[in-house]
């Protein structure tokens, strides 16, 4: 059973807030006044209550918490995938359903009406049942009622690109500072966000790489650095002298670059480069380049900024079905 509504402090805003009946108030920075309000919207008749036992106000539980000791874009992305259950609960006669009587079969239906991919309903599956998890761990439910639901297969999507692709795809990139994201990306491997948040602060240039704090890095448990050839170097260094605070990677308006804007970029390219491509086609295509050429695998998950070699072993299986690499390794 989900706990009653309480005010909360939000440090970020730097006022007291409440999440009532599904929906989050304001109640201000005052202590006293938040209390008063708080009051008065509990003694509100509300025409349709939801039951502080429902899966609505469980879901409305675990946002607020991830929204407090979670990253922004991790609160986000299960805001996302437990709003759109949400509304298949209400759409379907079932917003009051309850953490007692929800079953497997309610988010088998859900997923069912989907019409993405597998690799999203995936993603949304995972969502559910961690938001499941977390009430058991918390003691809000003794058991996940959904646990055992079969999340559908994730699609590994392996958009490799050739270096003589490569060249090709530069060629039709007209301005510079897209061309600069594409070349540090292309010659280091690093993720999107690692290159759309990059700062001079970040760039040791005698070390000739970039060092992210862990708590800025993915996961936030270790540090992540990314080492720069000589030419990802020199573009790096140009940008910082041109940005020496904030984001070094920025558009031709001098925003920084969102996951948004990349994709629309990429996005016009597709008539002529013949197929869509993303940021992190040049990850993976950064690290199948170096397989191919005999770098170890060790190795190379350390310019990933991988903790081993597990999830290159996972990610990158395609190499062992190129054939021409493997004979070559065989002969060589």
């Amino acid at each position: 059973m989900a706990r009653p509504p309480k005010p909360w402090w939000h440090s970020e805003s730097g006022e007291y807030r409440v999440m009532i009946r599904g929906q989050r108030h304001h109640l201000g920075a005052d202590k006293d006044e938040a209390e008063r309000k708080f009051h008065e919207l509990m003694a509100q008749p509300q025409e349709k209550p939801v039951r502080a036992d429902s899966v609505v106000a469980l879901i409305d539980e675990f946002l607020e918490w991830t929204e407090r000791n979670r990253d922004v874009k991790t609160y986000a992305w299960y805001r996302k995938h437990l709003q759109s259950f949400a509304t298949y609960l209400s759409k379907n006669g079932l917003k009051a359903v309850t953490t007692y009587s929800i079953r497997g079969f309610h988010v088998q239906k859900w997923l069912d009406e989907m019409t993405c991919g597998n690799s999203y309903k995936n993603g949304a599956a995972r969502a559910i049942a961690r938001c499941f998890n977390w009430a058991v761990k918390q003691g809000y439910l003794n058991a996940n009622p959904i646990r055992g639901v079969e999340k559908p297969k994730a699609e590994r999507r392996e958009n490799i690109i050739t270096p003589a692709e490569y060249i090709s795809l530069l060629a039709l990139i007209k301005d510079v500072d897209f061309r600069d994201l594409v070349t540090v990306a292309w010659e280091t491997g690093a993720r999107p966000q690692e290159m759309t948040g990059m700062e001079a602060r970040h760039i040791e240039v005698r070390n000739q790489r970039a060092v992210i704090p862990m708590k800025e890095a993915k996961g936030k448990k270790r540090i992540r650095v990314v080492y720069f050839t000589d030419n990802a170097l020199a573009i790096v260094t140009r940008r910082m002298e041109q940005y020496p605070e904030g984001a070094i990677f920025r558009n031709t308006r001098g925003r920084r670059w969102t996951a948004f804007s990349v994709d629309c970029r990429f996005k016009r390219l597709v008539e002529k480069f013949d197929r869509k491509i993303a940021l992190y086609d040049l990850r993976h295509s950064f690290s199948t380049r170096l397989l191919e050429a005999g770098v170890d695998p060790l190795t190379v998950s350390i310019l990933l900024g991988h903790v081993d070699t597990t999830v290159l072993t996972k990610v990158y299986a395609h190499t062992a079905q190129n054939a021409e690499h493997l004979l070559k390794a065989l002969k060589s």
